[in-house]
């Protein structure tokens, strides 16, 4: 979902239902050997909906280009994944989520969910 859909299905769930709380956060995704992390985006919009409180996160991380394995086969080694990030491309993902009765948050499939 690229940014437009994202603001028009914000802004359907504005006028349709009123969103309670919004909010943006970034967290580290990986560390790379020279020190820096890469950092996605998350992006948490929670409203009253239909079924009670619910909350759409949309998570854009840089996307993977390599993904190498490391490893020897000497017995007890381990094998370690280094991944390549593009720098200029993301990738995103929705979740949706809904408040149960204990107040804890479950994950719902956004199939049958209209907004």
């Amino acid at each position: 979902m690229n940014e437009d859909q994202w603001e028009n299905l914000v802004f359907r769930i504005n006028k349709r239902f009123g969103i309670e709380q919004q909010q943006t956060e970034e967290f580290i995704i990986d560390e790379l050997p020279n020190g820096k992390n890469v950092v996605g985006q998350r992006q948490i919009v929670e409203f009253s909906g239909l079924n009670g409180a619910m909350r759409l996160i949309r998570e854009t991380r840089p996307k993977v280009l390599e993904k190498k394995a490391f490893y020897s086969r000497r017995m007890g080694a381990t094998a370690v994944e280094k991944y390549v990030y593009s720098e200029d491309e993301t990738v995103s993902a929705i979740k949706a989520e809904q408040k149960d009765t204990q107040g804890n948050w479950q994950r719902i499939s956004l199939q049958n969910t209209a907004f």
